[in-house]
């Protein structure tokens, strides 16, 4: 048969005839695994997810079928569908499929061009399906012209509206079918150029019928609607009519209950008493009617749990171990049935819903619950639940959420004061005012100090997604370079840090003399990037949580001056399509490379000469500390410590750090992670995430020794590199040709020249000593940390006319330059001459007179990355 051709009814199908279009299709056996299954139609066909699954299950009912259409492996006991009965299956289900597909489309196109169709003849019924009985009445005395021509007689039509009454009320009124000339009558006139129809109700109201031309019909809703809705007397007398007849049958009913219990219980009393004549049991009446009922709900319930058996071989298979298998056919009828039962109940239930709270979007709140995308504490569920109760107060009772205010912060800082107001002004009772916004950002932990490592916090918040092994990353991204004054730590920011020992100065721009601040300016260039320094947590497998934020332990601006490691490394340790084992391969490949490489120069140049002709110090240590630590990583994964996911290592590079950059997480520390706030994402972000090629070790027979053989591997193809250079003869005249002694001779070198006690040396003696090398750089910086320590301490009395600005202008609007402050401010002022009279002019406004340029960043990335290097 040509699956190709196959007309719409196929879809239809069911019982003996879809049995013969399977059994045409692809065969007897075919045929017979879907009816074992229950499956009698197409629908349940499409909807099965695998019908080969019950050859799995092990059931003497199965055993020939089996034979047939697989292959039975008996030294492991599996079965092998064979290819074609699989291949034919897949075929035809995939046909189905898409037929259904097309199908649903059809039927939907086809609705909505009827529905729109329709459109202008429904317009003009609306308004008489809205009038009052006293108006129907009165209307009622118009005729309505028509144009087309009638061919139906007048008995004809007054049949078709007797239907469609009757029709209506069985399935809108229980137990009340509304009868012609008893509970209502049609008056109906027809000429050849109009039709007139008046029904009258048995409560005397009397309305008349519409005629839709395109149907042929009349339009009964507006009678229905007065039944249904209206006080009609009729409708009244009707269920008052019912309600007597149904409690006359409930006590005949009830009494002839009541007799054949007491029938009964006689008779248990009469047995009772025969039996206990001369035990002296008192028998008690409530007993036996317990006694009487019991034996009738026995009666009812036996029948069925005679039957039961019968339904459950018919239901289900029974496995050789007794249990019982319902059939995928049976299941996935009722699970269909069950779920279009849902919809129907959700449809019916979420009109009344919304007329429930006058059509407010409040009760749309938890309509998606049920939908994985919309959690129970998504934002939008706490914005608008939260904004619904703030209608009902007044404006100065506002009350905001915790996770509104976040999401407040996080907007006014992305969208600028002018876009908050705006949005907060037409949405009252949406987001809190700026008073209170300001409040809340100074009491919740926002504020970053440039250069401080925050090992404190760091270690709470570890603590609180319960993690022991984190992986550090560092990056930086481009900023307008500009100078604020911080006021909390009275320092200025923006000025590119000195480093000592690689670290920058905490507070190094503080002073109270603005002739050193304009020195700063004229010396010291301005911060081009922002370095920022992100911890990444590896969860437990017993953590409660399924993924870890990055936390921000440290950022401080800096002038883009760093080295960067070779491509090579890059691709060993962070490129994410890697197999596990490959780049651990590697990664030892490249590591005893460097080893043997520096033990030749080691041994044959003098140290000047071998700092020259191989890589940085901190390149190389880098090299080490990451294979090491991702050789730990894989041991403990083994060992069950940590779950698969910790090797992927490509997540846990720099992409923290541009994620943060981009979705300023920054303004909630990035930890929260109850109610997350989503940010814009870039278009050229929005891609899929890659998925690792790593190995679930935690369920493979890798073992440790398996680690060793592929760091010995790598050994070896490190020395046949090390071999095609000619630099392997001279770690064998040096009897280094070993991986133990290579190694041994490497942890000593690096040994003596990273070890340091701390213990005997104070803070300017460890500074003195790192640099020895360079004792020029070292000059400097001690220079300038004094000129930071000595005259930043100078106070504001001791040098009052420390600087003298000479101007015409008297005011000066727009800038914070006072003749009198508050005392307990006195730091964040300089205290200057303008025009020989005493001045307090703010940091901060001195930072914006000292700025001679504005730079300014683009958009995009390649050009961000351009004008980096052109800002002054």
């Amino acid at each position: 048969m040509n699956l190709n051709n196959l007309p719409d009814e196929v879809l239809f199908y069911s019982n003996d005839k879809f049995d013969q279009f399977i059994e045409s299709c692809l065969g007897l056996d075919e045929m017979n695994l879907l009816k074992i299954q229950s499956i009698k139609n197409t629908r349940t066909l499409i909807k099965v997810p695998n019908i080969f699954s019950v050859l799995s299950i092990k059931c003497k009912e199965l055993a020939d079928l089996k034979d047939r259409l697989c292959f039975i492996d008996e030294d492991n006991n599996n079965i092998i569908i064979k290819t074609g009965v699989k291949m034919g299956f897949d075929d035809l289900i995939a046909v189905l499929k898409e037929k259904n597909c097309k199908y649903i489309k059809k039927t939907k196109k086809s609705k909505f061009s009827s529905s729109s169709s329709t459109t202008n003849s429904s317009i003009s019924n609306t308004s008489s399906l809205n009038t009052t009985d006293s108006n129907i009445t009165d209307s009622s005395l118009i005729s309505t012209p028509t144009t087309a021509t009638n061919v139906m007689s007048i008995n004809d039509h007054i049949q078709v509206i007797v239907n469609s009454i009757e029709k209506y009320s069985i399935n809108t009124f229980r137990n009340i079918i509304l009868k012609h000339d008893d509970d209502y009558m049609i008056h109906l006139n027809q000429s050849d150029t109009r039709i007139d129809v008046h029904i009258k109700c048995g409560c005397k109201s009397t309305m008349k019928l519409a005629f839709r031309f395109h149907t042929q019909s009349f339009q009964l809703s507006q009678y229905f609607k007065h039944l249904k809705h209206s006080r009609c007397s009729m409708m009244k007398k009707r269920r008052q009519e019912l309600t007597k007849n149904n409690n006359l049958s409930y006590d005949i009913n009830h009494n002839n209950t009541l007799s054949s219990i007491e029938d009964e219980i006689n008779f248990y009393e009469e047995n009772m008493n025969t039996l206990n004549e001369n035990s002296q049991i008192t028998t008690n009446k409530y007993f036996f009617l317990y006694l009487a009922v019991m034996t009738s709900w026995e009666q009812d319930l036996l029948p069925f749990l005679d039957e039961l058996p019968s339904y459950s071989e018919r239901a289900c298979f029974i496995a050789d171990d007794s249990s019982y298998i319902v059939r995928p056919g049976i299941r996935s009828n009722i699970e269909q049935f069950i779920e279009l039962l849902k919809n129907h109940y959700n449809a019916a239930a979420a009109p009344n819903q919304i007329k429930g709270v006058n059509n407010c979007m409040c009760g749309l709140v938890d309509i998606n619950n049920g939908n994985t995308e919309y959690q129970l504490k998504s934002f939008v569920h706490v914005f608008v639940n939260n904004l619904m109760k703030n209608i009902n107060r007044s404006s100065n009772n506002y009350q905001f959420d915790p996770t509104v205010n976040k999401f407040a912060s996080a907007f006014s800082i992305l969208a600028g004061h002018q876009a908050y107001e705006f949005v907060r002004i037409n949405l009252p009772g949406s987001l809190p005012s700026i008073t209170t916004l300001k409040n809340y950002n100074q009491n919740i932990n926002l504020h970053l100090n440039e250069g401080e490592f925050r090992f404190d916090s760091l270690k709470k918040y570890l603590d609180l997604v319960d993690s022991n092994h984190v992986f550090v990353c560092e990056d930086s991204t481009s900023v307008v370079g500009s100078v604020s004054y911080d006021s909390k730590t009275n320092s200025f920011v923006g000025f590119s840090p000195k480093l000592v020992n690689g670290l920058p100065l905490v507070n190094q721009f503080q002073t109270h003399d603005f002739n050193e601040l304009q020195q700063w300016f004229q010396d010291i260039g301005k911060s081009k990037l922002i370095n920022a320094n992100l911890v990444e947590p590896l969860l437990n497998k017993s953590s409660s949580s399924t993924h870890s934020r990055s936390y921000i332990i440290s950022a401080y601006g800096t002038d883009n001056k760093y080295s960067g490691l070779n491509l090579f490394l890059i691709i060993t340790f962070i490129k994410a399509d890697t197999d596990i084992f490959v780049r651990l391969y590697y990664g030892w490949v490249l590591t005893f490379s460097y080893r043997m490489w520096c033990n030749q120069l080691e041994k044959t140049y003098s140290r000047q000469e071998k700092d020259n002709r191989f890589i940085t110090r901190a390149a190389w240590l880098s090299i080490e500390i990451n294979i090491h630590c991702l050789t730990s990583i894989i041991i403990l994964v083994l060992q069950g410590l940590l779950p698969s996911s910790t090797l992927n290592t490509h997540l846990f590079s720099s992409q923290p750090c541009e994620t943060t950059f981009r979705s300023a997480r920054a303004l909630s520390e990035g930890n929260n992670v109850e109610c997350p706030l989503k940010f814009p994402i870039h278009h050229k972000n929005q891609r899929e995430e890659r998925t690792a090629s790593t190995i679930n070790l935690s369920s493979s027979s890798t073992t440790i020794n398996d680690i060793e053989k592929i760091i010995i591997k790598a050994y070896h193809e490190a020395e046949k590199i090390m071999n095609t250079l000619e630099l392997l003869q001279i770690l064998k005249e040096n009897d280094l040709d070993d991986i133990k002694k290579l190694n041994s001779f490497v942890f000593q070198q690096l040994h003596l020249k990273s070890s340091i006690d701390y213990c005997y040396f104070n803070e300017v003696d460890l500074q003195d000593s790192a640099d020895d090398s360079n004792n020029n750089i070292q000059n400097d910086t001690e220079n300038f940390e004094t000129n930071v320590e000595v005259e930043g301490l100078d106070s504001d009395d001791d040098k009052p006319d420390s600087y003298h600005f000479t101007t015409s202008k008297e005011t000066f609007q727009g800038m914070k330059i006072f003749d009198e402050i508050d005392p307990t401010k006195k730091n964040n002022y300089f205290h200057i001459m303008i025009n020989n009279k005493p001045k307090y002019l703010h940091k901060q406004t001195a930072a914006r007179l000292l700025t001679t340029s504005k730079n300014c960043l683009s958009s995009d990335r390649l050009s961000r990355v351009q004008q980096t290097r052109k800002q002054k």
